[in-house]
């Protein structure tokens, strides 16, 4: 009896604990953010449309006019950004490869520093190291080309060759170097001097530096992680202050209303608004987060399906692997299929972060033994990512193994506005059984 009284104690004191976290007051100012999902205040129309036809009909008088191939090339690109249209990196990179037959050898570096730019983005990771190489080996000038082999190293998990770029590149005035250094930092867990290395690279650039917004969104973001949550959100407002489009702190806003707030009614709001503003899939697993915290189990399925048919689509080619391995273990339990797209991303990327995603699929299909193998070899004590942590948690429970089970679940406690309320439901549940 006892023991049953001091389990209903522990499991009161967590619940006081997240209603605490997510209930205490409210960030989110519906008269904050409804006016950038206003399409008086939102400039949808810019003038990358004329630009284009512009540069395609220069095209069209000089076909072997390269500077105008490069040119187009930043355009699509750019529209990509704008519209989530992933046709227009392809577009780009086709253009970027003719480009490079009419130049000489040593004049492709700026091409092969786009085109890693590109594969980045289209999670090609290891093209992204290869065009990174190319850039290297035709130009003196090293700074450029080391740093993009340091973003696409560290998405390999090539930690050590990422460090070198560093070392080798060490600029503490320039801001292409400090975020990198302040990505590194919080690849090792160092949260608060990646944010201080964010805030100084912000003030290196110019007002009107395009890379600002980027920057300033991404330092949102990192207040977020370090539980500054109204600094998040003044933040994203400030972003969307500057740009008003820029939809990446629109979901960061939504996310703190369904996070922090418990909104639903705001962050659906919001992410409806962003179904209809970009072509990537991404907001429908928003809206089934949203649709399953209101028990909505209908409306959830309607929203994973329609993730799942337009994020297999062979044009995105990796950039939905790992949500669409966690989607097909975790709700449509097409496990052969889960552990095919986890092995491939295996292939890609050996990081802890995926070696983490293939023992999660293992552990849903009730392969306990294998998932704990797969995180004892290659997954504890190499990375501090709170979904990974979530992870091994849950897999140590599984495998009995209380006393680690219960380090990293608390672990995970701590980082509940990332986990977000789903997850961090399910820890509080699984703390309040061991």
């Amino acid at each position: 009896m006892k023991k049953i009284c001091l389990l209903l104690t522990f499991c009161i004191a967590i619940v006081a604990c997240t209603n605490q976290n997510v209930h205490d007051h409210k960030i989110v100012d519906k008269t904050d953010y409804s006016q950038f999902l206003s399409e008086s205040k939102v400039e949808l129309a810019d003038n990358q449309e004329s630009n284009a036809s512009f540069w395609e009909n220069k095209l069209k008088e000089e076909p072997r006019g390269y500077t105008f191939m490069q040119k187009l090339a930043v355009i699509k690109a750019n529209q990509f950004e704008k519209t989530g249209k992933v046709e227009y990196l392809d577009q780009s990179d086709s253009l970027l490869l003719k480009a490079n037959t009419f130049l000489q050898d040593n004049k492709r570096v700026s091409n092969y520093l786009s085109l890693s730019s590109n594969a980045i983005t289209q999670h090609q990771f290891k093209s992204a190291y290869e065009y990174a190489e190319q850039a290297s080996i035709r130009t003196e000038e090293k700074f450029a080309p080391y740093l993009m082999i340091f973003d696409a190293a560290m998405e390999i998990g090539e930690y050590e060759v990422a460090e070198e770029m560093l070392i080798r590149t060490q600029r503490n005035t320039s801001f292409d170097f400090l975020v990198r250094k302040s990505k590194f930092k919080d690849h090792i867990g160092d949260l608060d001097s990646a944010i201080i290395l964010t805030e100084y690279a912000i003030k290196t650039l110019g007002e009107n530096d395009s890379r600002k917004i980027w920057a300033q969104a991404n330092l949102a973001d990192m207040y977020g992680h370090a539980g500054e949550l109204e600094k998040s959100y003044q933040k994203f407002l400030d972003v969307l202050d500057q740009k008003p489009d820029y939809l990446h702190a629109l979901k960061g806003i939504a996310w703190l209303a369904l996070s922090h707030d418990g909104n639903t009614e705001a962050a659906k709001e919001i992410t409806q608004y962003l179904l209809t503003k970009t072509a990537l899939p991404d907001a429908h697993l928003m809206m089934a987060e949203i649709a399953t915290i209101e028990g909505k189990g209908k409306q959830k399925l309607e929203h994973l399906k329609a993730f799942e048919k337009e994020a297999s689509k062979e044009k995105y080619k990796n950039m939905y692997n790992k949500y669409l391995a966690s989607l097909y273990a975790e709700d449509f339990k097409m496990f052969e299929k889960a552990i095919t797209i986890a092995k491939l991303e295996v292939k890609n990327r050996p990081t802890p972060m995926v070696y983490s995603l293939l023992a999660w699929v293992y552990e849903q299909k009730g392969e306990h033994k294998k998932a704990l193998s797969i995180i004892n070899e290659h997954v504890e004590g190499k990375t501090y990512e709170p979904e990974v942590i979530y992870q091994m948690a849950m897999i140590y429970a599984s495998n009995n193994e209380l006393s680690k089970a219960k380090k990293y679940l608390m672990e995970a406690s701590q980082a509940w506005f990332e986990l977000g309320p789903i997850k961090t439901k399910e820890i509080n549940l699984k703390l309040a059984e061991i």
